[in-house]
């Protein structure tokens, strides 16, 4: 049996340079990281962008959710999961996600 991939939920700060608010162990987890689940992708983008990230933004996968999203979109969102992929998930989005 595959291992599954786990749901990281890292709060996105909000303002210009607040991800050096967050301690380097969850900056480290988020660069490796391949997917992100977020309410606004270019948010999600800016604040990844602030980290320094090693990989190249072409080889991320970025996903947005509101709660007017269909459950089977949201339920698509998690098959990079399925596969062992790690996601990131802003725990705003969590109560009516899933």
């Amino acid at each position: 049996m595959a291992t599954k991939g786990k749901l990281y939920l890292i709060p996105a700060p909000l303002g210009e340079n607040a991800a050096h608010t967050l301690p380097q162990y969850v900056i480290d987890i988020l660069h490796r990281l391949d997917v992100f689940i977020a309410e606004r992708a270019k948010t999600a983008r800016r604040f990844i962008k602030e980290t320094n990230p090693s990989k190249p933004f072409s080889e991320l996968a970025f996903y947005e959710i509101t709660k007017h999203t269909p459950p089977e979109e949201r339920a698509r969102f998690l098959e990079d999961a399925e596969q062992g992929k790690d996601i990131y998930c802003s725990p705003k989005r969590l109560p009516w996600a899933w």
